[in-house]
């Protein structure tokens, strides 16, 4: 009888190869899980700062249609009345922000330029920039921090 006659009847793996191979996937899924979620995160966090560039936008639009003087200061986002020139901006909740110089957008429809640092409750920053004269916005990603 020959060797290969008496492996001809032993098909499938056994339990300890499927055990091995299950043991690796688990793994794997371990070390990739935080990866993915950070990444998610930073996905929903432009997502969501995407909506505020959609609101400096019209707020621009606006500046020039109205012929009216909009300023973004800190008290943007203090819920109690400020000056009449200061736009109100919301955040999403669990974000702060920190102003780079204080965009200004003329009733000329022109812009000065600042900037807004933007902190998700994740960790995930950003800045969003307001460049004059064309009140050009630009948003990007700077890192998290721990």
């Amino acid at each position: 009888m020959s060797a290969s006659a008496g492996l001809a009847g032993n098909k499938g793996f056994t339990l300890l190869e499927l055990m091995v191979v299950l043991a690796l996937l688990g793994l794997l899924s371990a070390m990739a899980l935080p990866r993915m979620q950070r990444w998610h995160d930073a996905v929903q966090a432009r997502a969501q700062a995407a909506e505020l560039v959609g609101v400096l936008r019209e707020a621009a639009f606006a500046a020039g249609a109205q012929r009216r003087r909009w300023q973004v200061t800190q008290a943007s986002f203090d819920k109690s009345a400020g000056a009449a020139e200061v736009l109100k901006l919301s955040l999403p909740p669990g974000w702060s922000a920190r102003m780079q110089g204080e965009p200004v957008f003329l009733p000329s429809g022109l812009c000065v330029s600042g900037a807004l640092l933007l902190r998700s409750e994740r960790g995930t920053n950003l800045r969003l920039q307001v460049q004059g004269p064309r009140c050009s916005l630009l948003l990007e990603a700077l890192g998290e921090v721990g």
